[in-house]
């Protein structure tokens, strides 16, 4: 699979403290809308700027059952994922995305690596094409990202222009879905050759629902826009619509890398559901995590023209609190004369932060649970990997 020097083990984790069950009146989701009542608990949101790095399980973790975590399985995925021969013509956006991508997957490759140690997995040129895969199409949403918001893009897009950069999109998306499936050996064990074409085919759900969120952001479905006086019901309305629509996206992208990554090492079918709730819930934490990003970890979400709805705004314009009406005017006053400061400042006095910080335990909570009655074994170490991912710092993409 090429090759990245082997760590060194770095010896036991220090054992921790075995914790209650958590109570079963869990609901499956917290929403914004759902603590309109105030009930409930205040958690601190760290900053994305100050957190830790994540930590990568040492080779020497053990499972709860016992196994160790295999320490001779090598990904590079971000290499993988650069590796299509649309990126030929274009060696400087190649060299954009290696970048990009060794932040992304080194967050994700210790993850796997439970997974394959869980199922006995070793990795084939296969299965690292439709992993990496998955990685490639979710980080070509950024230069279409960038082509709707009007954002800076680097001059190796810019001079592709809007057209070229779609070409240039829709060829690698293209050829992200051909890729498992070419490198199939001819003698592959059938049962193998089905678990691929399987996760080829999700990793195809998982590009179809990028798709439809790229879709909505072309038409501007977050975008708050009306004619003065603005009601703040219409602002809750295009909030809920929010987050229902980029939960539901978020979450199903990273429920389908779960999904692939249990069916390209042939889990059993509970094994590969359970892994798809997990997922579920980490992707919605995720979107909770970079939106919270934008509004406190140096993104300029609030500056914006005009300001889309993310997890922040869609809290405060959900909740009813004094403030409201006021944060409404602002976030429709034009960005050259809007009060980022004073937008800023009503969030922190409704303790927006500590909500987002409430979701993305909530959620984490609810995506180990899912792996309890299945996956027992996997519970505390996939636990530990999401406490380290959700404490990275704010240079590490989603």
């Amino acid at each position: 699979m090429g090759g990245h020097p082997r760590r060194r083990a770095a010896g036991r984790p220090r054992p921790r403290r075995a914790r209650p069950r958590r109570a079963a009146r869990r609901t499956r989701g917290r929403t914004h809308a759902a603590a309109a009542d105030g009930r409930h608990r205040h958690g601190r949101l760290r900053d994305p700027g100050r957190g830790r790095s994540p930590m990568n399980p040492s080779p020497s973790t053990r499972s709860t059952t016992g196994a160790a975590t295999r320490d001779d399985i090598v990904w590079n995925l971000a290499e993988h994922a650069v590796s299509y021969p649309a990126f030929t013509e274009h060696p400087g956006i190649r060299a954009e995305f290696v970048r990009s991508l060794h932040k992304r997957t080194r967050l994700w490759e210790p993850l796997l690596s439970l997974l394959a140690a869980e199922f006995d997995h070793r990795p084939s040129e296969a299965s690292a094409r439709v992993l990496s895969g998955w990685f490639t199409m979710v980080h070509l949403s950024a230069p279409i990202d960038q082509l709707v918001d009007r954002d800076p893009m680097s001059d190796h897009w810019r001079r592709l222009g809007g057209a070229g950069a779609i070409e240039l999109v829709l060829a690698l998306k293209d050829q992200v879905f051909r890729a498992p499936l070419l490198a199939l050996d001819p003698g592959t064990d059938p049962g193998t050759a089905h678990a691929v074409t399987r996760a080829t085919v999700e990793l195809g759900s998982a590009c179809l629902t990028a798709s439809i969120g790229e879709y909505l952001d072309v038409v501007g479905y977050s975008e708050l826009r009306s004619e003065p006086p603005f009601p703040a019901q219409a602002a809750a309305r295009v909030a809920l619509f929010y987050e229902q629509l980029v939960g539901w996206k978020s979450s199903v992208i990273y429920e389908c890398l779960l999904r692939c990554a249990a069916l390209t090492m042939e889990a059993p079918a509970p094994a590969v559901d359970a892994l798809a709730a997990f997922g579920h819930h980490i992707g919605f934490a995720v979107q909770v995590l970079d939106d919270a990003g934008g509004v406190w970890g140096g993104g300029d979400d609030l500056e914006k023209e005009p300001v889309k709805v993310t997890s922040p705004l869609a809290y405060a314009l959900t909740v009813d609190h004094p403030q409201r009406d006021e944060l409404v005017d602002l976030l429709h006053t034009p960005a050259a004369r809007r009060d980022v400061k004073r937008t800023r400042e009503i969030l922190d006095d409704i303790q927006a932060r500590a909500f987002l910080e409430f979701l993305i335990r909530d959620r984490i909570s609810l995506a180990v649970g899912a792996l309890t009655d299945v996956l027992p074994g996997l519970v505390a170490p996939l636990e530990r990997w999401a406490d380290a991912y959700f404490r990275r710092t704010s240079q590490a993409p989603r």
